[in-house]
């Protein structure tokens, strides 16, 4: 069993650097976002031999384009992975917890369990109903490649909202026969065999389904690995009961502020020095800074 890694990212270079070198010797596949400068990620990790950079889309938040660059990142493990190695999504902001070694102790411990935790929308709440309820429209091409600048990004998403809101007609494509819509973490560790289950099992259907949704990378593997004989092996052994919303409530490895956007920092250290969990998210150049050094001293052994 070997760990490969897949990372996607649209900015931060520097703190991918530091990512891929704590990840060494394990191969890290890596996309990035068509919007962002492929030149200043080619720079920051020159000369890192674990690493391979894929063909980009460009990714809108909340938009099927997620999914697609997460499944580029899954073809590219699939063309070299054993059916036991595992499969680790993860995003360019975060950082281990552990050291590697543990992790991949950990995985061979519990050889074939999925990582990959998921509620049932029918059994949640309005809130997760809204989201598969209507078309929605996240990846307009309107000002999409110009979402750098702030006022342009709050007019786009404005304006985005206007339609799947007050505007949307709440029309989907029917759900696919067989299949019971989950939502759960974006970042998920599995092995190559269940992976290939699941993507065997994507059909037009499936993916136009899918394109309708509100951020269906929380819900697409979520969804697919219960229609699979790979759900017996999931945390939960199928859905889990909803307990309440929030992803954090549902993550797999990684320790996630509650908010999902509050960036840790050295002030954060307790609650840091304390999570058993493997990875953490987010950490950013400069005000990580602090923290991730302190990590790679306390937690992961590294002068």
């Amino acid at each position: 069993m070997t760990p490969i890694f897949l990372v996607y990212t649209f900015q931060d270079a520097q703190h991918l650097r530091e990512l891929v070198t704590a990840l060494e010797p394990y191969r890290v596949i890596v996309h990035v976002d068509a919007k962002a400068s492929m030149e200043d990620f080619e720079l920051a990790v020159g000369g890192h031999g674990n690493v391979t950079f894929t063909e980009r889309v460009q990714v809108n938040w909340g938009g099927y384009s997620q999914v697609r660059a997460i499944r580029i990142l899954v073809r590219e493990a699939l063309r070299v992975a054993a059916d036991d190695d595992y499969l680790i999504m993860l995003s360019g902001s975060d950082y281990p917890l552990r050291p590697v070694a543990d992790l991949v102790d950990h995985l061979r411990s519990n050889q074939g369990r999925q990582y990959l935790r998921a509620f049932e929308i029918a059994k949640s709440e309005p809130k997760y109903f809204r989201q598969i309820d209507r078309t929605h429209h996240r990846d307009l091409p309107l000002l999409s490649r110009r979402t750098g600048n702030k006022a342009l990004r709050k007019l786009r998403n404005g304006i985005i909202r206007l339609v799947d809101g007050p505007l949307s007609r709440k029309r989907v494509p029917p759900v696919p026969d067989g299949l019971v819509v989950g939502h759960g973490g974006t970042h998920f560790a599995v092995t190559a065999e269940c992976m290939r289950s699941m993507e065997e099992a994507v059909t037009p259907e499936i993916e136009h389904y899918f394109a309708a949704l509100f951020c269906p990378e929380e819900k697409f593997y979520q969804s697919l690995i219960m229609s699979t004989p790979f759900a017996n092996s999931t945390p939960a052994g199928g859905f889990e009961d909803y307990v309440g919303p929030g992803n954090w409530r549902y993550a797999n490895l990684h320790l996630i502020d509650p908010t999902l956007i509050r960036v840790f920092t050295n002030d954060d250290w307790v609650e840091v020095a304390r999570s058993p969990m493997f990875f953490i998210r987010k950490i950013v150049s400069g005000e990580s800074d602090g923290l991730r050094d302190r990590i790679k001293v306390e937690r992961l052994h590294q002068e």
